[in-house]
Order: C-alpha cells, then structure tokens, then sequence
C-alpha cells in the first residue's frame, strides 16, 4: 500500500518507517487453542463490528491478534481466563471502572485496557470505544 513501510524481513506493513515490531507470526487460531469457547465468540463479536465499519487487517502475533488501518488501533491478548482487549483513543477515558489501565503513549494518544471473560461484556460501551478507536485510525 502507498505511504507504508514495508519490513524487508517479514512483509508486515506500517505507517512509519522501521516501526520496531515482531517478525515472529501465530496462526490465528492458535491463539485459541486450550482457551474457553467464550474467547472465539469474543472475538467473533469484535470482528463482527469491525466488519460493519469497513477495511481493516489482522495481524496475529505471538502475543496478541492486531487490528490494524494504517496504523494499530485495537489488539486483543490472551489469558488463561480472561482476553485482554486493547484500543487506542485521542482522549483519555477516566469514567469507565471496567478501564484497568490506560497508557498515555504521545501527547494525544492514550492506550485503554480492559479485561473480559465473556462475550456479553462486548457491551454496547465497548462496542463504542471499538468503533472510536476504528474511525481514528487513518484509513489504508
């Protein structure tokens, strides 16, 4: 895609150049093996969203499942009982107890996490946050 860098090594493309990242790939189902049924319809769910909301890539990585525009914009990670859901906003979200950690990561980004067990807590507030962390991401 124009306007991306393209790591020599693994082919995985990023909006910035020699963006620091993992070569290292997981097959997608993978991340899923050993783990709660609630964990695919967890992300089926998520995925489910994203669809709606139009072009996106997955990356799936030893440590987590990607989602990805131009840039990463939300990324799940896997417990033994729980799936670590991750997104990145403009704002910082102080109002939610569900937040267990936020990281501000450049003077207008902030890293939001929560962790869930269940594909209900894919609730219409996490749903909202998933798509404001889509719209964003600059497009491909």
């Amino acid at each position: 895609m124009p306007g991306l860098w393209t790591c020599p090594t693994c082919h995985a493309q990023f909006a910035t150049p020699n963006q620091w990242h993992s070569c290292l790939r997981k097959e997608l189902d993978a991340h899923f093996t050993g783990r709660p049924d609630a964990f695919v319809l967890i992300f089926d769910e998520i995925t489910r969203l994203f669809d709606g909301l139009g072009g996106y890539r997955i990356r799936s990585v030893p440590s987590a499942i990607i989602f990805k525009r131009k840039s990463s914009f939300a990324a799940l990670k896997f417990q033994k009982k729980a799936v670590i859901v991750e997104w990145m906003t403009n704002r910082l979200i102080d109002d939610d107890e569900r937040i267990s950690r936020t990281l501000q990561t450049s003077a207008s980004k902030y890293a939001h996490v929560v962790k869930i067990t269940h594909p209900d807590e894919v609730d219409e507030t996490l749903r909202a946050y998933l798509e404001e962390a889509y719209r964003i991401a600059p497009p491909f």
